[in-house]
């Protein structure tokens, strides 16, 4: 792998761009056949890959099942959709079409090396977008065969070690939008495109909360004494600590991983004795009362990225509302938020959480580890705002995630493939082209012959051809 230089990425978008305009990228049949290539490709070598990595098949599996989903969004009709679009692009008075933006920069991540290119490509290719996809070497992974089986001018793989460092030297001409990991971004991006200023989409990297409340203990009162003196553990707070549990074995690295506990303080003691029990034991839980420390732990929180790190901050709160506000208001928005908590409390807590993007209550769910920030891709890639909410009762038989990723699941996993009659393909550059380009033939043919005739019959009567 060869470290592109600020030439290299820029004749690399330049291609790119070449793609856009000469409309390959927003071709029916080119979309349906290149997001296939990918699914079959990350089907066959990805499994391979993660053969004996449980969490890299968690988010393969998910992977695949989004591409999956994007390909049943598309069209088979490509006659049909083609008169359509031939009729809205001759349309006057004012009627338009949606159409693509035009190229997108894609940087890759360590903590989803498969998600992190894969949905946002995705996205793109639905779009009709060409794109550009910069990461650093070994930091995610890409089938062998993308550069050979995709086409490299409409979707190249640049490496580097530094994106942040290549993307913000100097100008780069033609760029669209930008998407990726919020701290491997530049700080300031300088373009010259005739389109308006790019536009960058941060994916959130800040540690991910899960908040308890005191509405998790049965019947929402604090312990008795007796039970508390007695180390009495509710099977409600177990349940919570198992949750934890499960996923922090399978997907320790995940942006969408739960990286902080904030806990009411009435239930902390039980909470903190069933997290020592469901936790592997090279990951501690760590009590902080977050009234009395709350600069430090702001400071300490800011200087964390998502995923786990090698113990557990639990952080005591007076109340829900203190939770809310410490989330919402001195911390980084996170990718994802997990409350526990009897459903009013958890519907008052997504009226405050609207800077967080995926909120679950009573459930850790396994979409949400595998993608982390980029479950939501086709809301989020899309341009478009939209809070993605899912509601679980909450379970004490806490199932590990990877058992919905086993081998056999990810080759059951199925992909819509386009098919075309012979003599019936809507191809761009490919496929049936003579049979294609014949009504076209023939209506020039058919034009210049009565031009010929009309010209001729002109001449004739002036006097300048004489038969």
């Amino acid at each position: 792998m060869s470290n592109t230089t600020r030439e290299g990425l820029q004749a690399a978008v330049a291609q790119a761009h070449g793609a856009y305009v000469d409309g390959r990228c927003d071709n029916l049949a080119w979309k349906h056949k290149t997001l296939y290539a990918i699914f079959d490709m990350l089907q066959t070598e990805g499994t391979k890959a993660a053969h004996a990595d449980a969490s890299l098949r968690l988010e393969l599996a998910e992977v695949l099942r989004y591409i999956s989903a994007t390909l049943l969004r598309l069209s088979t009709d490509l006659p049909g959709e083609f008169a359509k679009e031939q009729t809205l692009k001759d349309t006057r008075g004012g009627k338009g079409r949606k159409r693509a933006a035009g190229v997108v920069a894609i940087v890759g991540d360590v903590a989803h090396p498969l998600a992190s290119w894969a949905v946002p490509l995705t996205e793109a290719i639905i779009d009709g977008n060409p794109a550009v996809i910069i990461a650093a070497p070994g930091s995610i992974i890409v089938p062998a065969k993308f550069t050979s089986r995709i086409d490299q001018e409409a979707y190249a793989l640049l490496w580097t070690a530094s994106p942040a460092k290549l993307l913000g030297d100097g100008e780069l001409p033609q760029l669209t939008a930008l998407v990726g990991p919020a701290d491997r971004l530049p700080a300031s991006l300088t373009v010259s495109t005739s389109s308006g200023p790019v536009s960058v989409h941060p994916v959130a990297t800040a540690p991910v909360p899960v908040i308890v409340d005191q509405s998790a203990l049965p019947g929402a009162k604090p312990l008795t004494p007796k039970q508390q003196e007695a180390g009495y553990v509710p099977s409600s707070i177990t349940a919570v600590a198992q949750n934890i549990a499960a996923v922090v074995t399978v997907r320790s690295a995940s942006l969408g991983t739960p990286t902080y506990v904030l806990a009411h303080e009435n239930l902390v003691a039980p909470l903190l004795s069933a997290l020592s029990a469901a936790l592997p034991s090279h990951i501690k839980p760590e009590l902080t009362e977050l009234f009395e420390n709350k600069p430090s732990t702001r400071a300490f929180l800011a200087g964390q990225r998502a995923g786990f790190p090698s113990f557990l901050p639990v952080y005591t709160v007076r109340s829900i509302d203190q939770a809310l506000d410490f989330v919402t208001d001195d911390v980084a928005a996170p990718a994802a938020a997990y409350v526990f908590a009897a459903h009013s409390f958890g519907s008052y807590a997504f009226n405050f959480l609207k800077n967080v993007q995926n909120v679950y209550l009573n459930s850790i769910p396994a979409e949400a580890l595998a993608l982390g920030p980029y479950v939501n891709g086709k809301d989020e890639f899309s341009f478009t705002l939209q809070a993605n909410v899912e509601i679980s009762r909450l379970r004490g038989d806490v199932q590990p995630p990877q058992s919905a990723a086993s081998l056999d699941e990810l080759a059951k996993i199925k992909a819509r493939k386009l098919y075309q009659h012979p003599g019936q393909r809507i191809d761009f550059f490919g496929g049936s082209v003579l049979s294609a380009a014949l009504p076209v033939l023939l209506l020039i043919v058919g034009g210049v012959g009565y031009g010929l005739v009309k010209g001729g019959l002109a001449l004739k009567a002036s006097g300048w051809l004489h038969l």
